[in-house]
């Protein structure tokens, strides 16, 4: 539920600028907005990139130097946008806005979501069906051609609708949920065909010294983002974790481990087919990754708090090495979002502004 508590926060409170100065990658600034602007969510069409934001959204166009307001919300912040292969383009945010674009054209309409909890993440397969996933469990999809949006029921577990932050289509008729508590949805056909819930419930959570890492804090394990990268499906969020999946040919399961680890293989036990086979591991200094994307070369790219960025490389054992990163000029309390900006290049956003990192300095 972190990420829900950090994006409530960022809505009602101006963020004040982060005092340590980190060292590393070189970072500019590419849009600058004020103190009380936040940017949520990056996302490319064609030549033009797109920036989801509190107050609407910014569009840059490769022929253009400047980042411009292509559509105020008035008070509403978009918290998600993304575009089908065809370019139809669907944003989405707070109290259930919904908004869409046709292909060759900026002239954003406003939609009926037919909900009111906030949307954070949007989804499209290559047919150019669109898939919208947020708070308490919501999951609204439209297929290609339709002009009306289907709310689908997602089975609760203990009477609690788990917080969704992540989808992506692994083909056109199938897509991977993930969210709060370490749920895995399986989305098939527009209808959920299977759902688990590998993390611990918060009321029944307990502290234990034979918890995986010797934890004694207790917390809601949550998946804030989701990708494809060099053959596997990789989710992280909340202190590090990360979850992978090889679509490849699957190896023989990991044998279960003491403690928390041990419950969360019983769980997996149970799943089939996209849900079956997880991994889990976590990045070292448990930094929480809201946003995750895969370079053009194969390089995981998250962002994190205190201005840190995450760098994944995918090893020979199916492992991913990761390596946490700092760009000079890059100060912010918190990172939401990465768009790959070039074979090593990337933009990250965050609190008031839009960056290109470069890695033309070294790690």
């Amino acid at each position: 539920m972190k990420k829900l508590a950090l994006i409530v926060l960022t809505l009602c409170v101006p963020v004040l600028a982060w005092a340590a100065t980190p060292g590393g990658l070189a970072a500019s600034a590419q849009w600058t907005g004020t103190a009380h602007d936040n940017v949520f969510a990056l996302a490319r069409r064609g030549d033009e990139l797109w920036a989801a934001t509190n107050f609407g959204l910014l569009l840059k166009r490769h022929s253009e130097p400047q980042w411009q307001t292509a559509f105020q919300t008035h008070g509403a912040a978009v918290l998600a946008i993304g575009f089908s292969p065809q370019g139809n383009g669907i944003a989405a945010g707070q109290g259930g806005l919904l908004m869409e674009v046709p292909p060759n054209s900026t002239q954003w309409k406003t939609d009926n979501s037919g909900v009111k909890h906030r949307l954070m993440w949007v989804a499209s397969n290559s047919r150019g069906d669109f898939l919208v996933v947020g708070a308490f469990g919501t999951v609204l999809y439209r297929p290609v051609g339709g002009t009306q949006w289907q709310k689908v029921a997602v089975p609760s577990s203990q009477g609690e609708e788990p917080h969704l932050y992540g989808a992506i289509f692994v083909s056109d008729d199938e897509a991977l949920i993930v969210g709060e508590n370490e749920t895995l949805i399986d989305f098939v056909k527009g209808k959920i065909a299977q759902k688990v819930e590998l993390g611990q419930p918060p009321k029944s959570a307990k502290p234990s010294s034979s918890d995986e890492g010797g934890d004694q804090e207790v917390v809601t394990p949550s998946l804030f983002a989701v990708t494809y990268c060099d053959g596997m499906l990789v989710a992280a969020g909340q202190r590090g974790l990360v979850l992978t999946k090889s679509l490849a040919a699957e190896g023989k399961a990991a044998a279960p481990k003491a403690g928390r680890a041990a419950r969360k293989h019983a769980k997996a036990e149970q799943a089939t087919g996209l849900l079956a086979d997880w991994q889990s591991s976590k990045i070292k200094g448990r930094h929480d990754v809201y946003g995750l994307v895969c370079t053009p070369t194969g390089t995981l790219v998250g962002v994190s708090n205190n201005g840190a960025m995450v760098s994944g490389t995918r090893q020979a054992n199916g492992s991913i090495d990761w390596q946490v990163l700092y760009a000079k000029g890059l100060y912010a309390p918190w990172l939401s979002a990465a768009l790959p900006a070039g074979d090593d290049d990337f933009l990250v956003a965050g609190p008031g502004n839009i960056w290109q990192v470069s890695s033309s300095n070294g790690k």
